[in-house]
């Protein structure tokens, strides 16, 4: 998604005067806010329009992960989703598998949140590298990890997921492993 609400090819390219500058640019910024007014869930009743993958991965992970609001599942996910991640139960409806996600990492990490760090979005799939923090509550030790996701969306909706948390960094950092030797 480009941060600019307008194409390049639109914008002037010569010197103008400065009251066709102010009045171009605020006829800018007012498209960039329509735009994104219909991001922002206090404008929307609650329900945000996503137009692009990448923002409903977004979404995925400042409302679920970040928030524990599971009912970004109803928003944002297929009742096909297929998934991949090792230890995830698969037996469930789309919906059920994306909140007992939410609902478990929120359990093994508290206060979880989870940063998107580096991402890309091709036609239907979001590849990103996140940050995951919290703490630990069997040690209660404050933990890190990365976590990498590949998201594949059709129609909007989230139809297939493989995830990969560093469960390793983890258990060393909550020391249930001892520590690599040097």
């Amino acid at each position: 998604m480009s941060w600019l609400c307008e194409p390049a090819a639109k914008r002037p390219r010569r010197r103008l005067g400065q009251r066709f500058y102010a009045r171009r640019m605020t006829e800018i910024y007012k498209r960039c806010r329509r735009h994104s007014d219909n991001l922002d869930p206090r404008r929307t009743g609650g329900v945000t329009e996503m137009s692009t993958n990448l923002e409903l991965f977004k979404a995925i992970v400042e409302r679920g992960f970040s928030r524990g609001d599971v009912t970004v599942a109803d928003d944002v996910c297929a009742e096909t989703l297929v998934e991949h991640q090792y230890l995830t139960k698969t037996d469930l409806p789309g919906l059920q598998i994306l909140k007992g996600q939410i609902a478990d990492a929120r359990q093994s990490i508290e206060d979880l949140t989870l940063t998107i760090e580096a991402s890309v979005e091709t036609d239907d799939t979001v590849w990103a590298r996140c940050r995951a923090t919290g703490v630990d509550p069997r040690s209660d030790k404050t933990v890190a990890i990365d976590v990498m996701d590949v998201c594949r969306f059709a129609d909007g909706k989230l139809v297939e997921h493989w995830g990969v948390p560093d469960r390793f960094a983890l258990l060393h950092q909550a020391g249930a492993l001892a520590p690599p030797r040097k």
